[in-house]
């Protein structure tokens, strides 16, 4: 709700003063009679501070956490919000008692006749708001990486970002290491939105299939173990695991 209605904005945008009511209602447009008990919530939730004007009127202001809400802010996370609370990714939570009586392998296939990827294939929305809320994680997390680990990818020369979206993870590493050459492999209706990008190059494919070589493979997300070893650990002298969890069946737990 503060993210779609844009209230972190409004408040920022009001040059770092407290913002009453009345002067949100005018900046959002939105109907003055609600706005009260959704700031108040919010305000409890510890999105933002409330004071008193003095004039019976209460202000606010952002709170260290809202200023991650902001959408010009270098680490933002509304793109990931907008993503995780959309009806496309939450409806799928709702039908599980349906998916377990029935064959379909997930529950957002059991809904949509597709999985994720094959349905954002079909879906521009779908593919653009995963695609920004993916590079809106890569920002936040490629500055700590690159700032803790940069003894990992130092005097490497080549390395494929499997699954790499728009390419900001790999574009932050191109920037902070100028030898690294980046390649990132994504399915075809993901680099075929993806952005001009010089310092990094783009392929098509499924990493299920093939990844090209390198010296080093990049992963940013979540693997079962039997993927690691018979699709990547082949192809690549090692694989990066920073932020991979790799995960193991109930059987096979060593």
């Amino acid at each position: 709700c503060a993210v779609e209605l844009r209230i972190p904005d409004a408040i920022h945008e009001h040059g770092g003063q407290p913002v009453t009511l009345t002067q949100l209602v005018s900046a959002l447009g939105s109907n003055p009679t609600r706005r009260p008990s959704t700031m108040r919530l919010l305000t409890y939730s510890g999105f933002f501070t409330m004071q008193n004007a003095g004039n019976g009127e209460d202000t606010y202001l952002l709170s260290n956490h809202s200023h991650y809400l902001l959408r010009d802010h270098p680490h933002s996370i509304s793109p990931f919000l907008l993503l995780e609370l959309d009806p496309l990714i939450l409806t799928p939570w709702q039908s599980l008692s349906a998916w377990f009586r029935g064959d379909s392998p997930t529950a957002f296939h059991h809904l949509n006749g597709a999985g994720l990827w094959e349905f954002a294939g079909q879906t521009p929305k779908l593919n653009d708001m995963f695609n920004e809320a993916m590079a809106s994680d890569s920002h936040m997390t490629m500055d700590a990486i690159i700032k803790e680990h940069r003894d990992v990818f130092h005097g490497l020369k080549s390395l494929v970002d499997v699954g790499g979206g728009n390419g900001a993870a790999a574009m932050a590493l191109a920037e902070a290491f100028p030898q690294l050459k980046c390649t990132v492999l994504d399915l075809p209706h993901v680099v075929a939105s993806a952005p001009n990008r010089t310092a990094i190059d783009f392929m098509a494919g499924n990493m299920f299939e093939y990844v090209p070589p390198g010296r080093r493979c990049f992963l940013e997300g979540e693997l079962w173990k039997d993927t690691v070893n018979f699709v990547l650990a082949p192809t690549f002298e090692s694989f990066i695991s920073i932020l991979v969890h790799v995960w193991y069946d109930a059987v096979d737990t060593a």
